[in-house]
């Protein structure tokens, strides 16, 4: 009575695997499918992170690093500067910044304001190397909670200014508010009527 029963599931059995051999599915190899995670505490790490910007196969992007304590724009920046870890240039990671000298580079916090003090006119930086500084002051100054592009950041060498430039996405550009409405023009909010 057994050998009647386990005959059929074991020729279903067969038949159900011949057919799913069949039907075109084939093994693959890993499929790389963009950036790893990034900004995931593990779970029983104890201390602050620091947001920095670096450049990736995909553009600006931050990367996060534990810290022993909060370091602000000021320290975050100052770590921007001694460019990736080794394991972050796996990764694909690197920094468009010159080898500025150290101390070089002064960074300074009023409110919602950061200005960062260069050594050479802010104009030649590459819009990489610009979006990595302005993002990476600008994401370790916003309070917790707060919008992003809500903090400003000034970049200066005393001489040329790229005042009120704001961090959206991993790119740095100036803030651009709406035209106010002018009696006859027709435009309220920006936009044509």
């Amino acid at each position: 009575m057994r050998a009647r029963r386990t005959l059929p599931a074991a020729a279903l059995a067969l038949a159900l695997g011949t057919l799913l051999a069949g039907c075109g599915v084939t093994t693959t190899d890993v499929v790389d499918m963009g950036v790893p995670a990034t900004g995931v505490k593990r779970p029983g790490e104890k201390g602050d992170t620091v947001q920095l910007y670096f450049m990736s196969p995909t553009g600006v992007r931050g990367t996060t690093r534990m810290a022993k304590a909060r370091l602000g724009a000021e320290g975050a920046v100052a770590l921007l500067l001694d460019g990736p870890f080794e394991a972050e240039r796996a990764r694909g990671l690197y920094s468009e910044l010159p080898g500025f000298p150290p101390r070089s580079v002064q960074v300074t916090v009023d409110g919602r304001q950061v200005r960062v003090q260069l050594p050479l006119n802010p104009t030649v930086l590459s819009p990489v190397a610009r979006s990595q500084i302005v993002c990476t002051a600008a994401d370790n100054d916003t309070p917790v909670g707060g919008r992003l592009r809500d903090t400003k950041v000034v970049l200066t060498d005393g001489n040329a200014i790229l005042a009120d430039m704001i961090c959206d996405n991993g790119t740095a550009f100036p803030d651009a508010k709406a035209p106010s409405p002018s009696p006859g023009t027709g435009l309220t909010g920006g936009a044509a009527q």
